[in-house]
């Protein structure tokens, strides 16, 4: 039997204690940071109403979207099995009889508007008697101290609840790399709802609404991140989403998507160097940089990176490509394209920049009749004209689209 005596990494490689974190940097950064642990904070909620609710609930449905960015944190589903301990001749055997879903919980802000107090409220009286007995002063009625002999005995509590639910479902969006993983809530009810505590000596406290929701069962998905998918809602006007690209571009995690960042590094490099590949760069100006012997403080000799100014002009450039066309511009070009003009309303339906009409999809909006369609573009150029950014960018892109 050989016998493998224990050896420290000054006997693997002699003259070093400690290396450096070269495994976990090659792992976590390969492949565009392809293993890299996704961030808890990029996440976005939906909540989907039924029909009868969006009439009842005319507050909390109307501010959907916004709901959505009010979301401060949520529980990501989580099961446990049912199991049944068997023994077969002292053999033990472990069988799953059934699935519980954990109940999962959601947290809001309790903003000025009382959005998410507003949900509460508008929960509670959809399914609860008790929450609706008032008048038009705001007084109660029917709580009467004794009311048992009353010639009227009124509801309370549950009776005559609505036989459709609430919410239809809710789904909760992780996002990481321009990608979501979508995890569907099936048939949700809300199981416990609380309001916060005020308190006269906490001045620095945030105010929140939380609820705990169950759920019948999961569904995952995932795909891109755009405007004409999920998550629906995210990146909408209604929640003043910031369309205006970032000067440091994207290109670090995705060279493919054009100049910006990469193109001004490597611009910048020696011309023996120009055609090497990105990561091979990466790593050796990070190989430079942790170097002991290696004095220079750009970590990388030789070699002169663009100042803050020269940075900024060369991103202001890259960004004038993707800025919004004016809006007379927009309209001359819809009304003589109409292949452009179909693209721009199919994404103003998806993302949600067609209201007061019943059209859920481009499918909708075909079969209405051609009056209809006209008011329907003739409002949505009303507000391109009127300054509408997002509505500016989509048509932007539509026209783009149809021209390549």
């Amino acid at each position: 039997m050989a016998i493998v005596k224990s050896q420290n990494i000054r006997q693997i490689t002699p003259g070093l204690d400690m290396r450096d974190a070269r495994h976990a940097h090659n792992f976590f950064t390969s492949k565009s940071f392809e293993f890299a642990p996704k961030t808890k904070y990029l996440y976005h909620v939906v909540f989907s109403y039924t029909n009868e609710a969006q009439g009842k609930a005319v507050t909390s449905s109307a501010f959907n979207r916004e709901m959505s960015m009010l979301v401060k944190s949520a529980d990501l589903p989580g099961f446990t099995a049912e199991v049944d301990t068997k023994k077969q001749y002292n053999r033990v055997k472990h069988l799953q009889t059934g699935i519980t879903y954990d109940p999962v919980s959601i947290r809001f802000h309790d903003d000025n508007k009382s959005i998410s107090s507003k949900l509460f409220e508008e929960y509670y009286r959809y399914y609860f008697y008790d929450g609706n007995k008032f008048n038009i002063n705001g007084r109660k009625i029917d709580f009467d101290p004794r009311d048992m002999y009353s010639e009227r005995v009124p509801r309370y509590g549950m009776d005559g609840a609505p036989v459709n639910p609430f919410f239809n479902e809710i789904k909760i969006f992780q996002m990481s790399r321009q990608k979501y993983r979508a995890y569907t809530l099936v048939n949700p009810i809300v199981q416990r709802w609380q309001h916060d505590n005020v308190e006269s000596s906490d001045a620095s406290g945030m105010m929140e609404n939380s609820m705990t929701v169950i759920y019948e069962g999961v569904l995952y998905s995932e795909g891109d991140v755009t405007l004409d998918s999920d998550p629906v809602g995210f990146g909408s006007q209604e929640t003043l989403y910031d369309t205006f690209p970032s000067p440091l571009g994207n290109e670090l995690n995705y060279p493919d998507l054009g100049e910006g960042i990469l193109g001004t590094i490597l611009g910048v490099l020696n011309p023996a160097t120009r055609n090497q590949t990105f990561s091979n760069i990466a790593s050796t100006i990070f190989n430079e940089a942790i170097n002991p012997r290696q004095r220079d403080p750009g970590g990388y000799p030789n070699v002169f990176f663009p100042t803050r100014s020269t940075q900024i002009t060369a991103s202001s450039l890259n960004n004038n490509a993707s800025r919004p066309l004016d809006s007379g511009r927009i309209i001359q070009t819809l009304n003589q394209n109409p292949s452009a003009m179909n693209s721009f309303v199919n994404r103003a339906i998806m993302t949600g920049n067609v209201r007061g009409y019943s059209v859920n999809n481009f499918q909708d909006y075909q079969s209405l009749s051609p009056n209809t369609q006209s008011a329907i573009q003739s409002d949505l150029l009303k507000n391109v004209a009127g300054g509408d950014r997002r509505l500016q960018q989509i048509a932007t892109q539509a026209i783009n689209g149809a021209s390549n």
